[in-house]
């Protein structure tokens, strides 16, 4: 797989001109400038606008790259930072862990790009959007990335790492829309305004109780429609036609892992709160709390590994491991659309 490309949109040129027939020279010089660089855009070798703040830390196996697209801002505008991780074969490692804050800045979104190979190397690369509150100085703080090498680096459950990547702190300016030393203008000074007449209360009062009544009639008519719908496949039923049409070659596997790990999800989602927004990570942290038994456990994990290598490395699966995995989702699933034993915790 090829690492992502982002594409950069340029705003048009907001420029005038005048075009006149006897004046061709006017309109060659127009042309020309439409393609200089607009004043102050510094851009990469690529014609890309180069990020503002740039650093690389390495650390064993693990490399990390940090960049933002602009170092100075004003309380309105936000920054986005960029953190790709890049890992040798074998090495696991750990996502950052970013929460609401990051330093004095609030996250107010963030993304997580797909797995990308370049040569024996794995990276991802995840975007934040930072917001500040204030003008001031903002520092970043170093962000740790922690990893696991050797015979149990596959482990995820083992707690143990190996080494820790980190950034260094990074200071964003955020300056004052006002000119420096510039007061608060509080507006022109207004005068005293007459209460207004009191009006009669029965126009709110009617609308009232129209809105209610119409209300209610939605209600009722979206409770009556709910209860006429037919109820939806189980998620096992859903597994089990996928199971028949990848044993009969009518499937192909990035199809058959997509759909199996959607439906799976549909029936964790059952006992986990949630499940249908995790990740394959988080996921399979959680899923100790469903009331599967260790081996349903490890079943899972399986096919989750193998479809999250088809669909994110583009490593094609074995295809009858694929169809061993897809007979145990079945039995899983029809486990977890039975009533929740004492064992299994929401």
């Amino acid at each position: 797989m090829t690492p992502s490309r982002c594409a950069i949109a340029r705003s048009p040129a907001s420029s005038r001109t005048w075009w006149s027939s006897s004046s061709a020279l006017c309109a060659l010089a127009a042309l020309a400038l439409a393609f200089l660089p607009a004043p102050g855009c510094t851009r990469d070798a690529g014609g890309h606008p180069a990020p503002a703040v740039t650093q690389t830390a390495d650390s064993g196996p693990v490399s990390l790259r940090l960049a933002l697209d602009r170092a100075e801002i004003n309380p309105a505008e936000t920054v986005r930072l960029s953190l790709t991780i890049a890992a040798d074969e074998g090495c696991i490692v750990e996502p950052p862990e970013i929460g609401e804050k990051l330093g004095d800045f609030s996250v107010v979104a963030r993304e997580e790009g797909p797995v990308g190979l370049v040569g024996a190397r794995s990276s991802r690369t995840y975007l934040y959007t930072l917001e500040p509150f204030l003008p001031g100085e903002y520092t970043i703080p170093a962000i740790e990335v922690p990893y696991r090498t050797g015979p149990d680096a596959p482990r995820r459950d083992s707690p143990r790492a190996d080494g820790i990547a980190a950034t260094q702190p990074v200071t964003v300016r955020v300056v004052s829309i006002l000119p420096e030393g510039a007061p608060p203008e509080p507006g022109p000074a207004r005068g005293v305004v007459e209460p207004a007449e009191p009006r009669s209360l029965a126009v709110p009062i009617t609308l009232a109780v129209v809105c209610a009544a119409a209300f209610s009639a939605a209600g009722a008519l979206a409770l009556r429609r709910r209860r006429a719908a037919p109820p939806a496949a189980a998620a096992s039923a859903d597994l089990a036609i996928l199971l028949a049409r990848a044993e009969r070659g009518e499937a192909p596997p990035l199809e058959t892992c997509n759909h199996a790990a959607g439906l799976l999800r549909r029936a964790l989602s059952a006992r986990i709160p949630g499940a249908a927004a995790m990740t394959t990570e988080q996921l399979l942290a959680a899923a100790p709390r469903a009331g599967l038994t260790a081996h349903e456990l490890e079943q899972l994990r399986s096919l989750f590994q193998r479809c999250d290598a088809a669909r994110y490395a583009a490593e094609p699966p074995d295809h009858a491991r694929l169809l061993a995995d897809l007979r145990a989702a079945v039995a899983i699933a029809a486990h977890l659309e039975q009533p929740a034993g004492p064992g299994a915790r929401p």
